[in-house]
């Protein structure tokens, strides 16, 4: 878990108490980084590479880069496509393929994430989440001013939020809110399984579903079979994730 703070076209007032804010997301180390209109903040969580390589904001080149996550298969990405790191850090595994294939890389990463990528060349912000939204990400806007923020709260200690009584009552009649729902104005979330590419200047959104649509008619499998299916994807799912965590 690693927390992630940014702004478009505004100053971070108080970057300490937020960074305070977001101390127990990732208490390994604490980063910051301003770039044109961009200012971004990052705690970080060491789980891999527990050295300084992982630490973030990262830029690698043109890009800049605030991760929150585990990719699970980083190790067999960077075989793949040949990636050359200078460390263990899966979050330089994504700086690296995503400098390689942009978007295309989405579905091919096993893992959990919220991340922010921003292009210092053509001023564009990327926001993705993984596939069932196991990681938050929060978005203000108002104007040509935007805020992101892993947790509401320091959003809030930023930007004072206002409550939405239409997501409330939802939420009351649902039991949840909406994928892209929260109880405040002008904040929403990014939706799980999408990424967000917004222009610096002009805040112009562009959002796509990046989750590949897998449907295929198989014919009937015995019940011993499922189960040993499952077992062997339980297993090696199990021994993929003990084996990416520094210990």
């Amino acid at each position: 878990m690693c927390g992630i703070f940014g702004t478009l076209n505004q100053f971070i007032d108080h970057p300490a108490q937020v960074l305070g804010d977001l101390h127990h997301r990732g208490p390994d180390s604490h980063g910051c980084l301003t770039t044109g209109p961009l200012s971004l903040l990052h705690t970080r969580l060491a789980i891999q590479e527990l050295g300084t390589g992982g630490n973030q904001p990262m830029q690698r080149g043109r890009w800049v880069l605030a991760f929150n996550g585990e990719i699970y298969n980083h190790h067999e990405l960077r075989y793949k496509f040949n990636l050359c790191c200078r460390s263990g850090s899966d979050a330089e595994t994504l700086l690296h393929l995503w400098e390689r294939l942009g978007v295309a890389m989405l579905p091919l990463l096993d893992g959990m994430f919220a991340f922010v990528l921003f292009d210092t060349v053509s001023q564009q912000l990327w926001l993705a989440r993984d596939q069932f939204g196991q990681k938050p990400l929060y978005l203000w806007q108002s104007g040509n001013k935007l805020v992101f923020s892993s947790e509401l709260r320091a959003l809030q200690r930023h930007q004072p939020l206002a409550i939405k009584h239409s997501a409330l009552s939802q939420f009351c009649q649902l039991g949840y809110f909406l994928p892209d729902q929260t109880p405040y104005q002008n904040v929403r979330q990014v939706r799980p399984g999408h990424v967000l590419c917004i222009e610096a200047q002009t805040l112009t959104q562009t959002e796509t579903c990046w989750v590949p649509e897998k449907v295929s008619v198989r014919p009937p499998i015995p019940d011993t079979d499922i189960l040993k299916s499952l077992e062997r994807i339980l297993t090696r799912t199990v021994h993929q994730q003990l084996d990416t965590t520094d210990r």
